[in-house]
């Protein structure tokens, strides 16, 4: 009998997992998330000046929004071209279907812990379109975070240049500088790798056992081709220009955010804000960043010299505004696509024609 393995044909890995398969298991995860994020939020509140901050709410000029939300869509345009620019030699798919794939995986990430909306992209692309799951899987989890790591290690160098951060941060930036360091060099040596034909029978992997030197025959490869973009040079600097580009944008955002609440904050601050809200994401600790984001952006608020009121007011304010923009914006993605319920719960197998076509 065929397994599900032989009916994904070679890649890595053969299934990607989906919510039905791990529903349990997010499920004791998901309560003690949400408990640990109102328990960060009732800290905060605690600590904060409520009188202060209600009045900055009530002050808020929101006719700035107008300015946000292009803003907003402009920078996962911007990320969605780089994702075509690192799936370029795995297949064909275009801008306007990536971008409208881009938003529907972020909104599921918003909702869902453990990035499930970048797995999510992969089983989209794999399903639909035909892309190789294990190539498109190390595009989406290496080769992009890894540029956002090489990006935000120049924006670290860029904010200490202009005006230096608070010490707090210091530490946190070296570390940046070191783990994109040692990744950039890994990844890049992986990428070439010139894997002739019968590699796998020869040097030290003739000693794995038969069942393992079969998993990195068919891992190796897929890996390599997804990391393809690091060694195409005028590629990767597109991409790194791509990527560059998508997050000023976003820190232009709580720029225009701080304008909203009347709150004064540098663009170089706004960078520093922004640092701090992809860093929390990249660390689902609970859905959407409950408690951690509110934390974070008012610690490193109160740390530039801002009012608690003023630090807490921009906090939520901001949260609440970009969790309304992604309800909005990134629900056309998921209908532009067909994606339902059902493809997030239980993702159908096969590719859909019907949406092959429409990328050619």
């Amino acid at each position: 009998m065929a397994t599900q393995a032989d009916k994904d044909g070679p890649g890595f890995p053969p299934t990607v997992p989906t919510m039905q398969d791990g529903k349990a298991r997010f499920r004791w995860l998901l309560i003690p998330q949400i408990i640990a994020g109102a328990g960060i939020i009732a800290f905060v509140l605690w600590r904060a000046d409520l009188r202060e901050t209600a009045r900055v709410i009530g002050d808020a000029n929101y006719i700035y929004l107008l300015i946000a939300l292009p803003l907003y869509l402009l920078a996962y345009l911007f990320w969605s071209y780089r994702s075509r620019l690192s799936l370029r030699r795995l297949g064909h798919i275009s801008l306007p279907t990536l971008f409208e794939l881009y938003m529907a995986a972020n909104m599921v990430n918003l909702i869902l812990p453990m990035r499930m909306g970048d797995l999510l992209r992969v089983r989209i692309l794999s399903r639909r379109f035909g892309f190789r799951p294990g190539a498109v899987m190390t595009s989406v989890f290496v080769t992009e975070t890894l540029f956002d790591g090489i990006i935000f290690a120049l924006l670290f160098l860029w904010v200490l240049a202009l005006e230096g951060v608070p010490q707090v941060l210091l530490g946190l930036a070296w570390t940046l500088f070191a783990v994109v360091a040692v990744a950039l060099v890994l990844a890049a040596s992986t990428s070439r790798l010139q894997l002739r034909e019968g590699w796998e029978e020869r040097g030290s992997l003739r000693k794995l056992p038969p069942a393992a030197r079969r998993i990195v025959s068919r891992v190796l490869p897929e890996v390599v081709d997804g990391l393809f973009l690091l060694k195409d040079i005028p590629l990767a600097a597109r991409a790194l220009v791509a990527t560059l580009s998508a997050w000023l944008v976003q820190a232009a955002v709580y720029y225009v955010y701080a304008r909203v609440f009347g709150i004064h904050i540098s663009p170089t601050e706004a960078v520093v804000v922004m640092l701090t809200v992809a860093l929390i994401a990249s660390v689902p600790i609970v859905p959407t960043g409950l408690g951690t984001y509110e934390a974070g952006v008012t610690g490193v608020l109160l740390l530039f010299g801002a009012g608690k009121g003023e630090a807490l007011a921009y906090a939520v304010g901001s949260h609440v505004l970009s969790l309304a923009f992604a309800l909005v914006a990134e629900s056309v993605g998921l209908l532009l696509l067909r994606i339902g319920p059902g493809d997030i719960v239980h993702l159908r197998p096969g590719v859909d024609s019907e949406a092959g076509q429409a990328i050619n």
